[in-house]
């Protein structure tokens, strides 16, 4: 194992200091909520085994934070960054444990140059920035385990592999692939799993996931009322070959900027020429290539469940465990092993200042979903005094953020009792529905549509 110095302390905390100032930007800019930050305003109030077609562990999260910082932007965006910084700083820190601190650093660093994970992940999501952290928190206890394989890391990495499962199911593409690949090309020194230890990982990992799963098949129609997305076809192609499409391209635009990063990290790695330099390559250039191919298997494993289910369609952060397992890998595999390139940490700082610019302008003047104006809406329900609210996430979080008081359910809660005066909220017209054009909050029109109507009127 390495030892780690006070280099390790300051990357954390930089680490720290980066997320900690997307969350500053979010809670001083404010404004509306976006999707899935609208849908843990409606979900995240009470400690479930499930809550519908998501698993629970983010919501969990959530309503841990709205506890300590209330149903607030703050109670937000503080546990979205802090899961982030996990994300980034546990990868760092396991692959610390294993590797030189150049090796370790160039794989953390690799996910600033993954855009779903850098933009996308910042800006609007919610349960994939927990997959993300559970990923990349599974890979470094991994690699800790293989290499250490005291029963202690097994048990370790069984519970990250069990908290993992409840972040959402393509998280299990990773344990699957990097134990696919540990069997198929073990690492030089070898990083073999041990029958012992497997049997304490899975059982820590089925203690873990045994009773919300239970839930989600004992509720299988909330469970599975997101997966009519998978199927619906934009561009006429037959099943399947249309998913496929969309997920080779969007992994080809995902992981893009990492192979022209790691062109120009193994052109530094080439410079450096000492002996103790070369050895400490070649470890972290077996682990890399471990991690690589681990990753080109989860890939592969998706593209087949693609073609099996004939899924028509893909979203590219669906395929995050695969890319952060290849660009890992490849930063792990190709940069300096001991001093990291002055270049790249450069590079991901200006990535960083430029992520937090973008922020700062789309929340400012923006015309994007977190800047829609919702209280004229807030206003209309007022007049109209309705019993209870039914809307979707979007619309039913934002008006629920700004009426605290208001009942309001989404579509898969149970619904209001029929005597009472209901208020629909809904962005697609509907028969005796009346339009509500609501502004950005930057005042520029035309804005978002929504179709109410009040039953009984």
């Amino acid at each position: 194992m390495t030892q780690m110095d006070a280099r390790d302390a300051w990357v954390v905390a930089a680490f720290a200091g980066y997320f900690a100032a997307q969350a500053a930007l979010r809670i001083a800019l404010g404004g509306a909520l976006e999707v899935d930050e609208a849908e843990m305003v409606l979900l995240a109030r009470d400690w479930e085994l499930g809550y519908g077609p998501q698993l629970p562990l983010y919501n969990w999260i959530q309503v841990a934070a709205f506890r300590v910082f209330g149903i607030t932007t703050a109670g937000l965006a503080i546990p979205k960054n802090a899961v982030l910084w996990l994300a980034a700083a546990g990868l760092f820190t396991g692959l610390r444990r294993v590797l030189p601190f150049g090796a370790a650093l160039s794989g953390a660093l690799s996910l600033a140059f993954l855009p779903n994970v850098v933009w996308e992940f910042q800006r609007a999501s919610s349960h994939s920035i927990a997959l993300l952290a559970a990923v990349t928190c599974t890979i470094a206890l991994a690699l800790i385990t293989l290499e250490r394989g005291r029963r202690r890391d097994w048990l370790i990495l069984g519970i990250a592999i069990g908290l993992g499962g409840l972040t959402k199911p393509n998280f299990w593409m990773l344990p699957v692939a990097l134990g696919l690949a540990v069997l198929w090309r073990p690492a030089d020194p070898p990083l073999r799993a041990k029958p012992a230890g497997l049997v304490i990982a899975g059982a820590a990992a089925l203690a873990i996931v045994a009773i919300p799963y239970g839930w989600a098949v004992r509720h299988a129609e909330a469970t599975l009322a997101s997966s009519v997305k998978l199927f619906r076809s934009a561009g006429g192609l037959p099943p399947g070959i249309e998913g496929l499409g969309e997920a080779l391209a969007g992994s080809v635009a995902g992981l893009l900027p990492v192979a022209v990063v790691v062109y120009f990290l193994d052109r530094s790695a080439r410079t450096q020429t000492e002996s103790a330099d070369r050895a400490a390559r070649a470890k972290a250039r077996s682990i890399g290539k471990l991690l690589f191919h681990a990753g080109c298997i989860a890939l592969v494993l998706a593209f087949v469940a693609i073609l099996a289910l004939a899924v028509s369609e893909v979203q590219s952060r669906w395929l995050v465990p695969g890319y952060c397992l290849i660009a890992t890998g490849l930063f792990v595999a190709f940069a300096p092993a001991t001093r990291p390139p002055l270049w790249l940490g450069i590079t991901a700082v200006s990535i960083g200042v430029l992520t937090l610019a973008g922020m700062a302008e789309l929340r400012a003047n923006g015309r994007a979903t977190g800047r829609i104006d919702f209280s004229p809406l807030a206003v209309l329900t007022d007049a109209l005094a309705p019993d209870a609210v039914i809307a979707g996430y979007h619309i039913g979080g934002n008006l629920k953020f700004l009426r605290p008081a208001l009942a309001v359910h989404h579509p898969l809660a149970p619904p209001p009792a029929a005597a009472l005066r209901v208020l629909f909220a809904d962005t697609a017209p509907s028969e005796g529905a009346h339009r509500l054009s609501l502004p950005y909050l930057n005042g520029a029109t035309p804005g978002f549509e929504v179709w109410w109507r009040l039953s009984p009127p």
